[in-house]
């Protein structure tokens, strides 16, 4: 075993792009020499496809089963297994210290609920799409933490989070409840009765939408109005 990795690293060092490629790829949190190596003979295709590329490539995205309107559980495993197992061993170690992958998997885990395989394996995934853009642009990676520096509490992340949802549904929220008044309004009829037959003038019945809510509400406001007019009968029929 330690001859193959001397070999792989003296046919490295000959080729000095390859070098130069597989020292930027270490920079990344959670890729070491071998998983810049495998990366490098297993993946040519690295730098050369776009994140969703890449992804589907190495068997990173979640394959689609659907049959007519029955929707199956979208899995993963296709691809390439040996880039695959060399990013589950990255993305265990990314996530056992401070790190931008680690505030992730944190986040997957404990606000959304996922289940840690899952979590993982989006974390790979994550892995997987920056190295593709760091051979890409042959820059080294930037969001590596200084030593020592604590992640970004998830409750402020949070709360930034809420507020902008918040400051983004006030105006819908308004906009929803001016049009349930203006229903409102519109389904409550104030009805008038026939003099001679007692009848709603122009239609047989009220309209009345919005549910059993506004329906009640018409149905009260017919019998307000009908109470005048039976009163007014009644005294006529007596001084009859």
């Amino acid at each position: 075993l330690e001859t193959l990795e001397a070999e792989l690293a003296e046919a490295i060092a000959a080729h000095p792009p390859t070098a130069e490629l597989a020292k930027l790829l270490q920079t990344i949190f959670g890729i070491g020499p071998v998983a810049a190596i495998t990366l490098i003979a297993d993946l040519p295709e690295l730098g050369l496809l776009s994140a969703k590329q890449i992804a589907a490539l190495v068997g990173l995205a979640p394959h689609t089963k659907r049959s007519g309107k029955t929707r199956y559980r979208e899995t993963t495993g296709h691809g390439r297994p040996g880039v695959r197992r060399v990013l589950f061993n990255a993305a265990r170690a990314a996530v056992r210290h401070p790190s931008l992958f680690k505030d992730f998997y944190d986040r997957l885990v404990t606000d959304n609920r996922r289940p840690g395989k899952v979590a993982l394996t989006a974390v790979m995934r994550k892995i997987l799409i920056t190295a593709n853009a760091v051979a890409r642009d042959r820059q080294p990676w930037r969001g590596r933490p200084a030593a020592g520096t604590p992640c970004r509490p998830h409750a402020e992340q949070t709360a930034r989070r809420a507020g902008r949802v918040k400051t983004a549904a006030a105006p819908r929220a308004v906009a929803r409840s001016a049009s349930l008044e203006a229903a409102y309004r519109w389904a409550t009829p104030t009805f008038r009765l026939d003099g001679v037959h007692g009848r709603w003038p122009g239609r047989a019945r009220p309209r009345t939408i919005g549910g059993p809510a506004i329906a009640a509400a018409s149905t009260f406001s017919f019998m307000a109005g009908l109470a005048p007019a039976i009163q007014e009968a009644s005294k006529a029929s007596i001084a009859r």
